[in-house]
């Protein structure tokens, strides 16, 4: 069943993807959605640097957000920015990022054995023993 407020567009919102040139592979900060009769989404333009303005910017909201004085918007925007600044002052060498991929994979499988033991435990009532 829809609800009766779905307009029925699903606009994209997928990080680090350019639609006008599928070739780049440039992280870009997340569209902005405004709801109105419509739904309007503003993809801005991805920076092609780490600059002091943007440094400025990130120390600023880190420290509303220290404070706990921040909104949802600028979270986002935090967010983008720790995530852009990774991105372009301390970009991942090839290895580090398999050795990323194969670190979350064995710790997908460790979180899967755990809870197989918790549901195996409880299913046959032992509380556990401790030593």
């Amino acid at each position: 069943m829809i609800p009766q407020d779905h307009v029925g567009v699903n606009p994209p919102l997928l990080l680090g993807t350019d639609t006008t040139n599928a070739s780049s592979n440039r992280f870009q900060e997340p569209p902005t959605i405004t709801r109105s009769e419509s739904v309007s989404v503003t993809i801005p333009k991805a920076p092609t640097e780490w600059t002091k303005t943007h440094e400025k910017e990130l120390r600023c909201l880190a420290l509303k957000e220290a404070t706990e004085n921040i909104t949802r918007e600028e979270m986002n925007r935090l967010n983008w920015l720790s995530f852009a600044r990774n991105h372009y002052s301390n970009p991942l060498s090839t290895e580090e990022i398999l050795l990323q991929i194969r670190r979350d994979r064995i710790l997908e499988k460790m979180a899967e054995a755990l809870q197989d033991y918790v549901e195996f435990t409880e299913s046959t009532g032992n509380k556990g023993t401790t030593a």
